[in-house]
């Protein structure tokens, strides 16, 4: 049963029993293509290179940190027969801006490398290299398969001073973007190319609160799994997990009939494939 008080900052749903989670303290900010080490595939980094990249949440100031799309351009590019000026969505824009903290040893002098390895690299104006974010897990969790992160391309500006000099020594420094993927990566599954598919799921004739196995393809990204309950109608899995691009696990909800399950991505959702639940 759902409880209000049960977690802080977390809110459960009562039809799938996920989490919602307020996004304070669960950013992880992550530089690769860095100390002459290039990334094999920017768009599909490994687990073990993120786990070994330099992380920028401890030497960034929270308030004013940017990163990410600030939505798409438009086109002005109507049909000959049609009146009036209409609009289509063009190429996304991107922003990106952090405050970068200085570090300084007990007699005032500025620290070499350690903790002002972010400010180094970023110091170095127009120099390229790639920034990932991830989101809803706090910074100390490693990476594993099955996070999502965001890929940017990214070039820093000249450092600029705070207009306050009374708070703690840092740099402001606008982040150029010249390409990215956003809510398209998912590790160890790289990006989908198209909509999911289901071809099985096992074992037949579990009931509320068994669990079964989805088989499939391209389960990248996967924002929802539905089953049939009594009705009939669609809803959500009690909870599911996407254990690789090929195989979801899901628990049952309350309810379950004979029906179909189908599977949602940020492509698209599968066709519905029937599963018969146990007496």
């Amino acid at each position: 049963m759902y409880d209000a008080g049960r977690v802080v900052g977390r809110e459960e749903s009562l039809m799938t029993g996920s989490i919602r989670t307020l996004g304070d303290g669960r950013i992880t900010l992550v530089a690769l293509g860095i100390d002459g080490a290039p990334v094999a595939d920017r768009k599909r980094p490994t687990v073990a290179e993120l786990n070994n990249g330099l992380h920028f949440e401890m030497s960034v100031m929270k308030s004013d940190y940017k990163l990410g799309s600030k939505g798409s351009t438009s086109v002005e590019e109507p049909v000959l027969g049609a009146a009036g000026k209409g609009t289509v969505p063009g190429p996304a824009e991107y922003e990106g801006q952090v405050s970068v903290y200085w570090f300084f040893d007990e007699d005032g002098q500025k620290v070499a490398g350690g903790d002002n390895r972010v400010w180094e690299l970023l110091s170095k104006t127009g120099r390229e290299f790639e920034l990932y974010e991830r989101e809803g897990k706090k910074p100390d969790m490693p990476f594993v398969d099955g996070d999502d992160v965001d890929w940017y391309h990214v070039a820093p500006g000249q450092p600029q001073k705070p207009d306050d000099r009374t708070t703690y020594t840092k740099r402001t420094i606008n982040l150029f973007i010249s390409d990215a993927l956003e809510n398209e990566i998912t590790l160890g599954a790289g990006t989908a190319a198209s909509k999911p598919t289901v071809t099985k799921i096992e074992p037949s004739g579990k009931k509320a609160g068994d669990t079964v196995i989805i088989t499939g393809t391209n389960f990248v990204n996967v924002t929802r799994v539905t089953c049939t309950v009594s009705g009939p109608k669609e809803r959500g899995v009690a909870t599911f997990k996407t254990l690789s691009p090929t195989s979801i696990t899901a628990v049952l909800p309350d309810g379950v009939v004979t029906g179909n399950f189908i599977v949602y991505t940020r492509k698209g959702n599968s066709s519905g494939v029937s599963y018969t639940v146990g007496a």
